[in-house]
Order: structure tokens, then C-alpha cells, then sequence
């Protein structure tokens, strides 16, 4: 086998991705902070006030979170029916979002613009 960089990278996110899963409960002390070298203090990742979200952004979160929110509902139809050692039932389908209108350039820089001007 030979080395590729599009390989390591996938590798290294299934190793993050499957440690996240099985630490997530002993994770939430480290969650949004990065430990520098030589720094006695994290650095700490947050929204600051001087930086506004995109339109993208949300529209991508919402979608994120109506997959996170259907497979925890997935998970958790999946254990009871582990439990109750019933026929298992199909987990429940998330519903589409709603559809919303596309984000344009134009839209985002009008976004970007309304957010740079001064208070």
C-alpha cells in the first residue's frame, strides 16, 4: 500500500469522529477550547462581536441538526427496542426542511456587508 494525503485525512477523521463518540461524556471540559504550546490558558473558540454568521451557515446547522436529531431518534427507538426484545420498528424518518430559497453571492455579500457596517 502506498501513502496518500487524501487517505490520512480520512483516516484521521474516522479515528476523531469514533473517540469523540465513545469519550463525548468525558469530552464536555474540552469542547470549543484549543490548547496552545506554551500557553497556560486555552484558547477559547466563540462567537465574538465582531463577526456575524453567514446565511450559509445557518442554512448548513440546520440541516446538521435535523441529522443529528434523526439519528439520536434512530438510536434511542433502536435501544428500546433492544430492551423490550420486540420486533424492532423502523426508526422514524426525519422530515425535510423546509425548503428555502438558495443563497446567492449576491446575498451573501449584502449579508457581509450590512454586518461590517459600523453600529
Amino acid at each position: 500500500m502506498y501513502h496518500t494525503a487524501a487517505y490520512d485525512a480520512f483516516m484521521t477523521g474516522y479515528i476523531f469522529a469514533s473517540y469523540r463518540l465513545m469519550l463525548e461524556d468525558k469530552m464536555s471540559n474540552y469542547r470549543n477550547k484549543v490548547y496552545i504550546m506554551g500557553s497556560d490558558n486555552p484558547l477559547l473558540i466563540q462567537a465574538g462581536p465582531y463577526a456575524r454568521t453567514s446565511v450559509t451557515y445557518h442554512q448548513t446547522m440546520r440541516l446538521m441538526n435535523a441529522a443529528a436529531a434523526a439519528a439520536a431518534a434512530a438510536a434511542d427507538a433502536a435501544a428500546s427496542a433492544d430492551a423490550t426484545e420486540a420486533p424492532a420498528a423502523e426508526p422514524p424518518t426525519a422530515e425535510a426542511p423546509a425548503a428555502e430559497p438558495s443563497t446567492t453571492d449576491a446575498d451573501i455579500q449584502q449579508n457581509t456587508v450590512q454586518n461590517e457596517a459600523p453600529a
